[in-house]
């Protein structure tokens, strides 16, 4: 049968936890991580009742949902752990994650960006690793 997505946006707990065989919409968990979510969503997590981007309502305590990267300007820089602590084109990163070498080391739609030092990554949040390079959203950067 077919249903409507979630229009309103309200978070949703569904009664199967999201899975890499039946990943969460928008707004949908609890996921573990972001290979449980849809597309190139991310698992948000949380604790407590701490608000979700891009979503209403509370959900469930210490609950984690799947939200739009791109709905949060805020996503602290994170280094995954995957083939040595790098991104690549058989584990790409999502927003926010590196180290990234090219764009085909980031998720769908999503970019490398290149820096230097501490170079603030658009969209993103925090300092992150020297030197490293992390997946951003180009529509988060304005080039002048």
């Amino acid at each position: 049968y077919c249903i409507l997505p979630n229009q309103d946006n309200s978070l949703v707990h569904k009664d199967v936890d999201c899975s890499s065989n039946q990943p969460c919409q928008k707004c949908e968990g609890d996921c573990d991580h972001d290979g449980q979510c849809t597309g190139f969503l991310i698992c948000y997590r949380r604790h407590g009742y701490i608000n979700i981007p891009g979503c209403a309502g509370s959900g469930v305590q210490h609950k984690d949902y799947c939200i739009d990267p791109t709905d949060s300007p805020d996503l602290p820089l994170i280094l995954v752990n995957g083939d040595g602590g790098n991104c690549s084109e058989n584990n790409p990163c999502n927003i926010c994650e590196g180290d990234c070498d090219s764009d085909t080391e980031c998720a769908s739609g999503l970019e490398c960006f290149k820096r230097g030092d501490f170079a603030s990554v658009p969209g993103c949040s925090g300092s992150g690793d020297w030197g490293r390079d992390y997946c951003y959203h180009p529509s988060t950067y304005y080039r002048h």
